[in-house]
């Protein structure tokens, strides 16, 4: 592995620990305000996409930001 690989790991475990603690309190104002419904088929929608987004990525980004929506099942 290189310096970048580490560098890369590193970034999305740190993301992906912090990003629902950032995101719950959006997520708990939006469930207090709209319909719950609407909360859960974003969320479902947004994994599967961040989900397809990892499997089908050629660039390490594309698979950081894929990264970033399968995390956001962790938010609620």
């Amino acid at each position: 592995t290189t310096r970048d690989d580490v560098l890369f790991y590193t970034i999305c475990t740190f993301v992906g620990t912090l990003l629902p603690v950032l995101l719950n309190p959006v997520f708990g104002f939006w469930q207090g305000r709209r319909s719950t419904k609407e909360l859960f088929i974003f969320d479902a929608l947004a994994t599967g996409y961040g989900f397809l987004m990892m499997a089908v990525a050629s660039d390490r980004w594309v698979f950081f930001a894929g990264y970033c929506l399968s995390k956001i099942s962790l938010c609620q």
